[in-house]
């Protein structure tokens, strides 16, 4: 019998698709940005829009931009659970980290915390849309705004999602970015973007942007055989391999100070495009997915889940840290896909604490870390395994 194991996040790529952006983009080069650069803004309803290798370096334009902006400050708030990438880019950019505590609602900044943390040095406060939940914008815009701060949005886990409002995601605050990573909902291994309406930040980015560096044709052809492979193996039947091996480190969260801050690849683009149309009907099957789990679990004593039905790109489960591993393994054994997610606050990442010399505490965002697990959303899910691990779950409570 062949093993079965869900991937915990990301998106089915088909080879047809790989196969017929590859040559799209051989034959039209950098054509594709226009076109792309078209769709993208009718989709967010965005005024303005970048293209680069990654979500990180998408960050790191935003923040030399608007240094360019508001030169002489030098301190970024984030929030205190997020990727380490959000830090890697905030000091690859020349500047501070600072961290601020979150709330356990909507994964959002803690507000009274964010107004002790804002200060004359307070350059950007950068608002992570976690798992795709949209935070509460209200509170955090109206502090910028009274304080002269930038606002950036880190849509990252949240491209094609809204607020209640029906505003975009990402496309709110003064500058938003997005990533096609592994794991993210439109997952491509690779690429990012920047959205904005202010016609001065995107002038300040786009001078740096004309001095980055174009991806390579080898480059090409080595993402060519990366999303090929991707294509492959987002499976349950073959997924356990490339999660077998450990080089790979799928799953593992590691702070990365360096990271190359290029253009984005013409296939990444040719890709973009031609995924646009259907994630719509993805976002629909995950808050399908979703609206599953709550009913199932909503009423099980010891378990702490989402208020409503939402598009997560993973759906989040808080349990007493006391039980998560045990029911981590089981659910594992069963591969269900379920999986943690960041392993702790940033400032007692490995590689990042000891740059931040920060203390802490932050018991919002080390409760999430010690009682957060993830379920799998994705088309790849199906309902028969998800009343499976719902069945796990009520028996190891």
């Amino acid at each position: 019998m062949r093993p079965y194991r869900l991937p915990p996040a990301g998106s089915p790529l088909p080879p047809s698709e790989v196969l017929r952006s590859f040559f799209r983009a051989m034959r039209n080069g950098r054509g594709e940005k226009a076109p792309l650069a078209g769709s993208f803004k009718d989709y967010l309803r965005v005024g303005h829009v970048l293209f680069v290798s990654s979500g990180t370096a998408a960050l790191w334009l935003i923040l030399k931009g608007i240094l360019r902006l508001r030169p002489g400050k030098g301190e970024v708030i984030i929030p205190a659970y997020t990727c380490p990438a959000v830090a890697a880019a905030v000091l690859r950019a020349g500047l501070k980290p600072v961290l601020c505590d979150i709330e356990l609602d909507n994964f959002g900044l803690d507000p009274e915390e964010l107004k002790r943390k804002v200060n004359a040095r307070t350059l950007a406060v950068v608002v992570v849309h976690l798992l795709g939940y949209p935070n509460e914008m209200k509170g955090v815009k109206e502090i910028c705004q009274e304080r002269g701060i930038f606002l950036i949005e880190d849509a990252a886990q949240a491209f094609g999602n809204f607020f209640d409002s029906g505003e975009r995601i990402g496309t709110v605050g003064d500058a938003g970015f997005f990533s096609f990573g592994r794991g993210k909902p439109l997952s491509l291994n690779h690429g990012g973007a920047i959205t904005t309406n202010r016609s001065d930040l995107f002038v300040a980015m786009l001078q740096i942007y004309n001095e980055m560096e174009e991806p390579t044709a080898l480059e090409g052809l080595s993402l060519f055989g990366t999303l090929l492979i991707y294509s492959l193996f987002f499976t349950p039947y073959l997924y356990w391999i490339p999660s077998s091996l450990p080089f790979l480190k799928l799953g593992e969260t590691i702070f990365k100070p360096h990271f190359p801050t290029k253009k984005m690849n013409p296939l990444l683009m040719a890709l973009v495009r031609s995924r646009l149309s259907g994630l719509q009907k993805e976002r629909e099957m995950r808050e399908e997915k979703v609206a599953f789990y709550l009913e199932e679990l909503s009423s099980v004593r010891g378990v702490r889940v989402p208020a409503r039905p939402y598009p997560f790109l993973r759906f989040p489960l808080l349990v007493l840290p006391s039980k998560r591993d045990r029911i981590l393994e089981a659910l594992k054994g069963k591969g269900t896909g379920a999986a943690l997610f960041y392993p702790c606050p940033l400032n007692e990442q490995p590689g990042l604490r000891e740059v931040l010399k920060d203390p802490g505490p932050y018991p919002g965002a080390k409760e999430l870390s010690q009682s957060l697990i993830t379920l799998p959303l994705h088309p790849r899910v199906s309902f028969r395994m998800m009343r499976e691990t719902v069945k796990v779950i009520r028996e190891r409570l």
